[in-house]
């Protein structure tokens, strides 16, 4: 028997003038000599939980404890928050923007409870701390190191309006040469009152 694998993650959509944000970001990066793929604005998320490439038979599993688990979380707000890089300046590999706001704890909690969740359905727990950030490029040197600092550096006042977070979804992968499609699964309310 022939299983189908996808790759799949659940994560928070962003709004529109949070990615805006983003993409001024990211603009500011673009004429300088750093050796990165920039991630589309289209395809800017906050990840909760990624699980790699994953039998296709375990979606409607993941979607149904994702779904009880939506329903126990009210909406809550972020707000972007500051720039930085993983690992470090050193050896920096992802450029990142971070979020803050009154529904850290929230957001924490929501993350806890889906990795231990859907352990039952044979996916790991992360072993990671959760970092929550959004990714903005990948960098497959230290080439622009010294201009990325600076930039990084700068702008560290970056923040955003508040934006609610009411809803998180489930998402599919597909790897392309010209970069990953991310296609919504299914899209999960935050509904307790």
């Amino acid at each position: 028997m022939l299983v189908t694998v996808i790759r799949s993650f659940v994560a928070i959509p962003i709004p529109d003038f949070a990615k805006d944000i983003i993409t001024s970001l990211q603009a500011r990066f673009l004429p300088l000599n750093i050796d990165a793929k920039w991630v589309p604005a289209s395809n800017i998320h906050l990840t909760l939980k990624f699980f790699g490439e994953i039998s296709q038979d375990l979606v409607p599993g993941i979607a149904g404890h994702i779904r009880s688990l939506a329903a126990n979380f009210s909406p809550f707000s972020l707000q972007l928050h500051q720039a930085g890089v993983f690992p470090n300046f050193n050896r920096p590999r992802v450029v990142w923007v971070g979020v803050a706001g009154s529904g850290m704890d929230v957001l924490e909690s929501l993350h806890s409870q889906i990795n231990k969740e859907l352990q039952s359905l044979g996916i790991p727990q992360e072993s990671r701390k959760f970092s929550p950030h959004l990714t903005l490029g990948r960098l497959k040197s230290t080439q622009g190191n010294q201009e990325l600092r600076k930039i990084i550096n700068d702008s560290s006042g970056l923040a955003s309006k508040p934006f609610e977070v009411e809803s998180i979804s489930l998402y599919k992968s597909q790897l392309r040469p010209q970069g990953a499609i991310y296609t919504v699964l299914e899209t999960f309310p935050l509904s307790k009152t």
